[in-house]
């Protein structure tokens, strides 16, 4: 009786630690990821010079130069999604209006509303009005 008890004590003591150790892992990763959306490109420039700099065991200077690299290669994307972003938009529009053509009167409403809401959160920010500084996000 007393070893069926310490065993099954154990087992509960195992599967508690496994459990807690997954949940504690799945809100890291969600206060990461939620991090990364929350601040857009800066974002994901800093998440990607954290991981470097952790894997790389990267030193201030290097860790400084990267960032910088990080940095100009972002506004380099922008600039190319930016040129891109007419065709994109096309693509897109043509590929809501077939969806919406398969679709109920009611899935269709559900589609705009839940594409709208998806719009409003993905749209590119405004730019700031002249002679004001827009605020950079340091890692």
């Amino acid at each position: 009786m007393k070893k069926t008890t310490l065993i099954a004590g154990l087992a509960v003591v195992l599967i508690s630690g496994i459990v807690m150790g997954a949940v504690g892992h799945l809100m890291f990763m969600h206060y990461r990821m939620a991090r990364m959306y929350r601040l857009g490109p800066p974002g994901m420039r800093i998440h990607a010079l954290e991981r470097m700099s952790e894997e790389l065991r990267l030193d201030d200077k290097q860790k400084a130069a990267i960032d910088a690299i990080l940095a100009q290669s972002y506004q380099e994307a922008a600039k190319l999604y930016d040129k891109q972003r007419p065709e994109l938009q096309g693509l897109t529009d043509s590929t809501i209006a077939r969806m919406r053509a398969e679709l109920t009167p009611d899935q269709q409403k559900s589609l705009q509303t839940a594409w709208e809401d998806f719009d409003k959160r993905h749209r590119k920010p405004a730019e700031p009005e002249p002679g004001t500084k827009q605020k950079e996000v340091q890692p």
